[in-house]
C-alpha cells in the first residue's frame, strides 16, 4: 500500500520529505518542527505504509515513558489507521502493545520497554572466550562471549557491544522444574526458543511462552510450567550483535538465551526527552534484516526547545553519517483551523523565543519559566485531611482540561483527569459524571472559566457544585508560584507535565519578561489557577493572600 495513492489529500509536504529521505537512503532522520507542523502525523503515515508493505518489517515506536506514549503517539496512530479504513486489517494485542499485519509488526513502548526490562538476574553467568563463565555483573563492554547463529545453529564468539544495568522491582520469570534448565529474567526478555510444530529458532518474549523447546549446550529441552517470583535489585543486559543471544548458566544449568529485540525502524517521538545514551542504545537495536525493503531508519521528532541539546550538538552539528534534518512549520500543515492559526501567529507578539521554537521550528531555549517547584508522586501520598476541589478550563478546538486538586498548607497535589479536544458541553458533562464520584459532586467544588457562565450553569443543573473561577491572572499565578506542586502520576498526567515544563512569561521585544503568561499550551495551567487560587481566596480571603 502507498499512502500518497491511498489518500493524496491527507499528505503534507512533510510526508513527501520523508519519502524523499527514504529514496535517498538516509538512515537517521531528525524531524525538527514547530507546533502542529504535521511531523508526527506524517511519520505515522510513513510507518503505516511500511506496516502494510510486502517486505517483512519490525517497527518500534517509543517515547521516554509508556504513559506519555499511550495518551499521545498511540492515539494518533490509531486515528491515522482509522482514517485509511485499515483498523480491521491488523491484529492487535493491547496487552503487549503490538499491531501486526501478516509478518509485519509495530510495537509501542516507553524506553523501559525496549531496553531496561529485557534483562537478567545478577546470578546469571555468561560464557566468555577467555574467562569461561562470568557472572553477568562482571561482564564488560568488549568481552568476547559465546553466541549462536539461530539459522545455522553454529556457535561462535562475538564481542559485547554494550552493557547495561538497571534498578528493577517486579516479577521475574523462571521455570518451575529446575532439574534440567534454569534462568531468571524480566517479563519482556526475549528467549531463544523453538515453538511446537516449528523447525526454526526465534526470539519470543518470555511472558508470551506457555511451552517451547530451548537449546542447551548439549540438546534441546522441552520447557513448560513457567512461574513468576518477586525481585528487587539490579538487573543486567548485554548487547551482542548480530545474533543477539548468549550462552548462560544459572544454578549450574546451561542454555542458549536470547536478549533484546532487533528493529528495522525506530521512531523516537518527543526525542528531546531522551538522553544520548538512550539514542545509542536504540540505534544498536536497528539491526533487523530488510529483505529488499527500505533501509532501516531511526527517526527523531521534536520541538527544538534547547539549542544546546545533544540532538543538535552530536547528531546535527556532528553531521552523523546517513543523517538528514527535516525542518517543518505550521505552514506545512494546510489542515489547521483558523483558530489555531490565530493562536500560533499571536506568539509573534508574546515571545520571540516561543515564536522561534513553536512557530518557525528553529532552535531556541525555554526560559522565564513560571513554575519550577514540582515533582511526580504516587496517589497514596495525597493527605486525607487536605482540601479537595476541581479546576476546569473549557475548550473545543483546543483541549478541555479537568484537574482534581488537594491543598494542604502550601502543598498542592494535582490529579490530571481530562485533556481532550472536540468536546461539547454535554460531552464534557458526560466525562465529569465518569470522573467525579457521585458522593463528591456536592462535596468538592468545581471552579471553571468565568467567561462561560452558560456552560457553568449547565454543569450545575447536572448535579455538580460548580462556581465561577476568579480570573485575576497575575495574583493567581503569584499565589500558585508559592505552592509545592505534586503531580500524581498517571497516563493523564503527561500533558500536564509537558505544559508545566514550558509555561513561561511573555517577553517584550527586548526579551524582558512581562507580567502575563504566554497563551499557548496552557489549558491545565489555567485549570490549576482557577481551582487553587479561587479556593484559597474564598476560604482565606483576599487580605490573607496579600499578606503571604
Amino acid at each position: 500500500m502507498t499512502i500518497s495513492n491511498a489518500n493524496p489529500l491527507g499528505v503534507t509536504p512533510v510526508f513527501r520529505k520523508l519519502k524523499q529521505a527514504e529514496a535517498d537512503g538516509k538512515t537517521v532522520i531528525v524531524s525538527r518542527g514547530g507546533a502542529r507542523s504535521s511531523k508526527s502525523h506524517s511519520i505515522c503515515q510513513l510507518l503505516i505504509e511500511r506496516l502494510f508493505g510486502s517486505a517483512p518489517r519490525k517497527i518500534l515506536i517509543c517515547r521516554k515513558t509508556l504513559p506519555s506514549l499511550r495518551v499521545s503517539t498511540l492515539s494518533l496512530f490509531e486515528e491515522v489507521l482509522e482514517s485509511y479504513g485499515l483498523t480491521n486489517r491488523v491484529r492487535v494485542n493491547r496487552g503487549m502493545m503490538n499491531w501486526k499485519f501478516r509478518n509485519n509488526l509495530i510495537h509501542f513502548g516507553g524506553l523501559d520497554d525496549p531496553e531496561k526490562i529485557k534483562c537478567y538476574h545478577p546470578d546469571t553467568e555468561i560464557l566468555t572466550k577467555d574467562r569461561g563463565f562470568v557472572f553477568i555483573e562482571n561482564l564488560k563492554k568488549g568481552d568476547i562471549v559465546a553466541t549462536m547463529n539461530p539459522d545455522t545453529r553454529v556457535a561462535s564468539y562475538k564481542p559485547v557491544s554494550e552493557m547495561y544495568s538497571y534498578d528493577y522491582s517486579g516479577d521475574m520469570y523462571k521455570p518451575k522444574d529446575k532439574s534440567i534448565i534454569d534462568f531468571c529474567v524480566t517479563p519482556e526478555h526475549k528467549m531463544l526458543v523453538r515453538l511446537d510444530g516449528q523447525t526454526k529458532y526465534k526470539r519470543v518474549c518470555i511472558k508470551e511462552i506457555s511451552s517451547c523447546f530451548i537449546p542447551t549446550d548439549k540438546k534441546e529441552v522441552y520447557l513448560e510450567n513457567i512461574q513468576t517470583v518477586k525481585y528487587t535489585g539490579k538487573v543486567y543486559c548485554p548487547t551482542v550483535p548480530p545474533f543477539h543471544n548468549v550462552m548462560t548458566r544459572f544454578n549450574n544449568r546451561v542454555m542458549w538465551c536470547g536478549q533484546s529485540s532487533e528493529w528495522n525502524d525506530i521512531w523516537m517521538e518527543e526525542a528531546t526527552d531522551f538522553t544520548y545514551a538512550d539514542y545509542m542504545a536504540l540505534l544498536l537495536r536497528q539491526s533487523a534484516p530488510t529483505y529488499g525493503g527500505p533501509l532501516n531508519q531511526l527517526i527523531l521528532s521534536f520541538n527544538p526547545v534547547d539549542e544546546y541539546h545533544w540532538i543538535k550538538e552530536k547528531i546535527v552539528d556532528g553531521n552523523e553519517a546517513g543523517m538528514i534534518e527535516l525542518v517543518s512549520t505550521f505552514k506545512d500543515n494546510p489542515y489547521l483551523s483558523k483558530e489555531y492559526l490565530r493562536i500560533i501567529n499571536e506568539l509573534r507578539q508574546q515571545s520571540k523565543n516561543y515564536w522561534r521554537i513553536y512557530g518557525l521550528g528553529e532552535w531556541g531555549k525555554l526560559d522565564n519559566l513560571i513554575f519550577d517547584k514540582w515533582d511526580v508522586v504516587s496517589k497514596d501520598s495525597i493527605p486525607e485531611n487536605g482540601n479537595s476541589f476541581y479546576g476546569v478550563d473549557f475548550g473545543f478546538n483546543v483541549p478541555s482540561a479537568v484537574l482534581k486538586m488537594t491543598l494542604d498548607n502550601y502543598d498542592l497535589w494535582v490529579e490530571p483527569k481530562l485533556y481532550e479536544t472536540g468536546l461539547t458541553n454535554n460531552q464534557l458533562i458526560e466525562r465529569l459524571l465518569e470522573i467525579i464520584p457521585k458522593e463528591e459532586r456536592g462535596l468538592h467544588p468545581i471552579y471553571a472559566d468565568a467567561q462561560e457562565p452558560q456552560r457553568i450553569e449547565e454543569i450545575r443543573m447536572a448535579g455538580f457544585w460548580c462556581e465561577k473561577a476568579t480570573k485575576d491572572v497575575k495574583p493567581g499565578l503569584d499565589f500558585c508560584q508559592r505552592l509545592n506542586d505534586h503531580i500524581v502520576d498517571s497516563d493523564e498526567a503527561e500533558p500536564y507535565k509537558k505544559e508545566i515544563k514550558g509555561y513561561s512569561w511573555m517577553t517584550d521585544q527586548n526579551g524582558r519578561p512581562q507580567e502575563a503568561p504566554i497563551k499557548f499550551n496552557d489549558h491545565y495551567m489555567d485549570a490549576k489557577r482557577y481551582g487553587a487560587y479561587t479556593f484559597f481566596e474564598q476560604q482565606v480571603g483576599c487580605a490573607r493572600i496579600r499578606s503571604l
